[in-house]
């Protein structure tokens, strides 16, 4: 209902304008009628009127004194005045006081009912805006916490550049006081779901975030930020009161009662990684990747739940180079059946501090593919192969430590070390005789080792290796042995010149032939075929 309030100084208008209409038929209840502005103000005391119809003059305080006082307290409050008389300042003080009319005695009924309908609109219409607002800022305030984690997991992403105070003064807004001070970055990390997860683990992640949120209070205001699932960030400003030193013994404490807790409640694994960000926000994005780095070094501490950033921990950049050497040492050891330096190699490879869990997986695969590719030329040792372990690539990934993960990648390439001895035997003889035929009769053309490769279906490093490890020499050295006696018996002949023969045994290049057969016999192509021809 809509609250009316009549002043008027004359007995018989306050009554009239009473009784003008059914008021309660248009949502109106008249809360009261006043002869004078004072009367009026000490009625509306405890009352809020919506709309007051009063006139302009009367004794003691009149109608505009009153509606300007009145305004002070209810400020929405919507007036129509009435006068006998025309008054023109009256007038311009009544659009002062943001009147809704102005009406002249006596009162038209049509008019006035036009001048109330007006006024109800006007109530109404402000009245669903109020409501608007209202709802707008409970929105507001309950998006501010998403609002606060969104913006510190943007900074610390590095999608958020702290630029100037822009950054400082949006935080502000959100109600976040981001540190200036040094600031202990913890990353709090749940053990590994795999892409089958259970509906369960999901929701103990969640449980983790929600557990964690109610703990963190007494440390610091910033709320949890959750970056990735199983992966909560929390910022703790540093102290000033405390060292160093016992502030990282106060973390180290606090990070182990969360662990604690954390695992009672929810069950799950869970690891701390800690680093220090010595400017507050401003620096804690990289001190963040620091502790992603020391939080994913559970995977080699074993038991180890609380890890700390080291300033030591080195560069994946080395690895790959050294993993390359390391396949092709591998394959001679497949090759060799000889498991003590099939565990060395293994062990070389993934004994790296620097290494994230997905890089010792990295290797660990291609040490897999390495292992496998010894196999190629033989489908049914293969087929063996996966017998034995049918998804050897998603079992590895099940490892929860470096040095059980090391360990059964030796004992599977040891496998298939011993697979490949039990059945290559009379199969690499065969291979190694087939290419020396080859080279006997193709020694003349642009004969390479990998053409020979592909024609025996093998890698040529593989093909390399088999021919050395049969014959005690490279399958480079069995073609130039080939061409340099084909060359010989050439150069025996009176009618062959020397850049003849170099062309017949597979050399363009005269120049080139001439080196690698003085190479080869100690004596030039030239020298060689005067000798033979003084010896004739």
């Amino acid at each position: 209902m809509i609250n009316l309030f009549i002043v008027d100084d004359e007995d018989m208008e306050r009554e009239g304008i009473r009784s003008l209409f059914d008021w309660s038929q248009l949502g109106i209840t008249i809360i009261g009628d006043a002869w004078n502005g004072q009367a009026a103000l000490e009625a509306l005391v405890d009352v809020e009127p919506d709309i007051v119809i009063t006139d302009v003059r009367m004794p003691g305080m009149n109608g505009l004194e009153f509606a300007s006082r009145l305004k002070r307290h209810y400020p929405n409050v919507k007036f129509i005045f009435i006068s006998g008389y025309e008054d023109f300042d009256a007038a311009r003080n009544a659009v002062d006081v943001n009147a809704v009319a102005y009406l002249m005695k006596p009162i038209n009924k049509e008019t006035l009912m036009d001048t109330i309908s007006g006024a109800i609109g006007r109530i109404q219409e402000e009245k669903h805006r109020e409501n608007e607002e209202v709802q707008l800022k409970h929105q507001v305030e309950e998006s501010l916490p998403l609002l606060r984690e969104q913006l510190l997991r943007d900074i610390l992403l590095g999608i958020e550049r702290i630029d100037g105070e822009r950054t400082m003064q949006r935080a502000a807004s959100y109600g976040l006081m981001l540190p200036t001070i040094p600031t202990a970055v913890m990353i709090v990390k749940a053990e590994e779901l795999g892409a089958d997860r259970e509906e369960s683990e999901h929701l103990k992640t969640i449980a983790v975030y929600r557990e964690l949120s109610g703990m963190i209070g007494e440390e610091t205001s910033l709320p949890v930020v959750m970056t990735r699932e199983g992966e909560y960030v929390v910022l703790i400003p540093c102290s000033p009161i405390l060292t160093q030193e016992d502030m990282e013994e106060h973390l180290e404490q606090t990070a182990e009662s969360w662990i604690q807790q954390l695992q009672r409640s929810t069950g799950m694994t869970l690891a701390i990684g800690i680093a220090l960000a010595e400017d507050g926000i401003r620096s804690c994005p990289r001190y963040y990747r620091m502790a992603r780095a020391a939080v994913g070094r559970k995977f080699y501490s074993g038991t180890q739940n609380v890890l700390w950033h080291e300033d030591d921990e080195g560069s994946w950049d080395e690895y790959p180079i050294l993993i390359h050497r390391s396949k092709a040492e591998l394959e001679e050891a497949i090759i060799a059946s000889d498991p003590v330096r099939i565990e060395h190699i293994v062990t070389t490879c993934l004994q790296g501090k620097s290494m994230k869990k997905e890089q010792a997986w990295f290797v660990a695969i291609d040490l897999l593919n390495t292992a496998l590719q010894t196999l190629a030329e033989k489908k049914e040792l293969m087929k063996a192969a996966f017998e034995q372990e049918k998804a050897p690539w998603e079992k590895l990934m099940l490892m929860d430590t470096i040095d059980s993960l090391s360990a059964w990648v030796v004992a599977y390439i040891q496998g298939i070390s011993e697979l490949s001895k039990r059945n290559q035997g009379n199969r690499n003889e065969h291979i190694v005789q087939t290419i020396k035929q080859w080279v006997k009769s193709e020694y003349m053309t642009d004969l390479t080792i990998n053409s020979i490769a592909g024609r025996v279906f093998l890698a040529p490093g593989y093909v390399r290796k088999l021919f050395k490890n049969h014959t005690g020499m490279t399958l480079k050295e069995y073609i130039v042995q080939t061409r340099m006696k084909n060359a010989s018996e050439l150069l025996r002949q009176p009618e062959r010149k020397v850049n003849e023969v170099a062309l017949a045994v597979g050399y363009e290049n005269v120049s080139y032939f001439c080196a690698v057969f003085k190479n080869f016999y100690g004596i030039s192509p030239g020298e060689f075929k005067d000798a033979y021809q003084i010896l004739a």
